[in-house]
């Protein structure tokens, strides 16, 4: 069975205190009331054990708890109804897994012959129920929580379950404890601390799109002008071949004419191209090249004259038969708007003439810093330089180092997959300038300002935070498997893909036949 995975980029990312698991797993659980009434549906079986929805199942308690999440976190359900159809199976597959995973953790310490006593039972229900003016327990409160019997009986079921689920991710993480429970190895933590050794900064200046001149977006338009053509065309659609065949028959007999089989026409099919009177909107030759990719459907097109209509086309999803209204307008590369077209066109489909402009203006920019001073080259080039905060050799910009914030620094920020670029700058001398890089649109140049090492005491702290990231338990893990904001660390993801990869878990399914 295929099942959803944990990326394991998410192994640096979210360190949590067993306390704070405690807490959220001894949160009391709202009971199921009022469900749709019939024969509960088997989602999956664990070992034997079924994941059943209705009233007081887990599932049930795992939907309740999955939707105070997500409405606690401000996440809320798309009102595409596409989107919002994804969203509900993911919604359900998410509960189904996180059921299968707490059954699994029960049936553990079951089978290792674990029973919570008595006392350990009855202090976790007090430990729910703390009055915070008094720090003591107020059985009013939990009265007020629980009003009936069947109420308390089934909180009671509920801590039993979170107890074993706590004696099972306690046995195998540790939380701190290192009798036993996972270990982290020495010489991984020493990796660590190498990691975050130093960090630099620096000074920087960039070229984007907007530094690409006018003449070389006119050379371009100059060159290509075929693309810039404007065509002027009507169009009748059609949702099928054989309805486009028999009118394009008709026309062809005098039957009818153009006109009037747009105006009898079907107005079912619309494409985002046609306008309400069937006029063809985007109709630049650079247009029609992605409206028809087949070559000899594009020749025809291009090939019409006026008043000419050509046979039944495929036009994106629909068929079309084209009626071509006048000669095409040649391009007029003295209106700014339709070279600010081009100059998009080129964004788009000719980013590489954009960039290796910007690359070799850069790289020029560089030579003169080094032949010279940063700042005189600044000025000559008319940029005005910029300076980083320190950043380490942080790749991806793992959460475990310090990073550039993105919001206050996006350039460098955006740089730190750039394997070239962290290299170059982790190997200059201070002062150092370095070649020009491609960062986003940017063509960015560096001078390397200062070098800050990092004492003993920092680089420790580092890797005991990593050490206690690897083996920590997040309560959140069911939001990780619908958005990365809350990543969780590489045991867990490992825990919870042996579990739902495990075949002790059968005959899984999402939904109603």
């Amino acid at each position: 069975m295929k099942t959803k995975k944990f990326g394991i980029g998410a192994v640096l990312g979210f360190a949590i205190l067993a306390i704070g698991l405690f807490a959220f797993i001894f949160a009391p659980v709202l009971s199921a009331k009022g469900s749709a009434q019939g024969k509960a549906w088997t989602y999956a079986s664990w070992d034997g054990k079924k994941v059943v929805d209705g009233p007081g199942s887990n599932l049930w308690a795992q939907l309740t708890s999955l939707s105070r999440l997500t409405s606690a976190f401000g996440m809320k359900p798309p009102t595409d109804p596409a989107q919002k159809q994804y969203w509900d199976y993911n919604f359900r597959k998410v509960a189904i897994d996180a059921t299968i995973v707490d059954i699994a953790m029960e049936t553990a310490v079951e089978d290792a012959g674990y029973k919570p006593s008595k006392k350990l039972i009855n202090n976790a229900i007090i430990q729910q129920f703390i009055d915070p003016s008094t720090g003591n327990y107020s059985k009013a409160l939990y009265d007020r929580q629980y009003k009936t019997e069947a109420d308390k009986l089934q909180n009671r079921k509920d801590t039993i379950q979170n107890l074993k689920r706590a004696r099972y991710i306690k046995d195998i993480m540790g939380f701190g404890e290192d009798r036993y429970g996972l270990k982290t190895n020495s010489k991984e933590k020493q990796f660590i601390e190498t990691m975050n050794t130093e960090t630099r900064r620096v000074e920087y200046i960039f070229f984007d799109t907007l530094d690409f001149p006018n003449e070389k977006i006119l050379e371009y338009a100059n060159a290509s002008k075929d693309l810039f053509v404007k065509h002027d065309f009507s169009v009748i659609q059609f949702s099928d071949e054989s309805a486009a065949n028999n009118v394009s028959s008709a026309i062809k007999k005098g039957e009818t004419s153009f006109d009037k089989a747009f105006e009898n026409r079907d107005k079912a099919p619309k494409d985002l191209n046609v306008t309400e009177d069937g006029t063809l909107a985007n109709s630049y030759r650079k247009d029609l090249n992605l409206l028809f990719p087949n070559a000899e459907d594009l020749n025809t097109v291009i090939g019409l004259k006026p008043s000419q209509i050509s046979k039944p086309l495929k036009m994106n999803s629909i068929f079309v038969i084209i009626k071509c209204n006048s000669e095409p307008v040649q391009p007029d590369f003295q209106n700014k708007e339709l070279v600010d077209m081009v100059f998009s066109y080129m964004q788009k489909y000719e980013k590489g003439k954009i960039e290796d402009y910007l690359l070799e203006k850069a790289n020029k920019f560089a030579e003169s810093a080094k032949a010279g001073s940063f700042a005189d080259a600044a000025i000559e080039y008319s940029v005005e330089p910029m300076t980083s905060s320190p950043f380490p050799l942080n790749y991806d910009s793992s959460s475990m180092l310090p990073s550039v914030p993105f919001n206050t620094d996006p350039v460098i920020a955006s740089a730190s997959t750039n394997e070239d670029f962290l290299k170059t700058i982790f190997s200059l001398n201070t002062e150092g300038i370095s070649k020009a890089f491609l960062i986003g649109d940017k063509a960015v140049v560096c001078k390397l300002v200062e070098i800050i090492n990092i004492d003993s005491t920092e680089k420790k702290s580092m890797a005991d935070r990593y050490a206690g990231s690897v083996r920590g338990w997040s309560p959140y893990y069911t939001l990780s498997m619908i958005t990365r904001q809350f990543p969780i660390g590489l045991a867990q993801s490992t825990v919870i893909d042996f579990i739902l990869d495990n075949p002790k878990l059968t005959d899984y399914n999402l939904g109603r036949n």
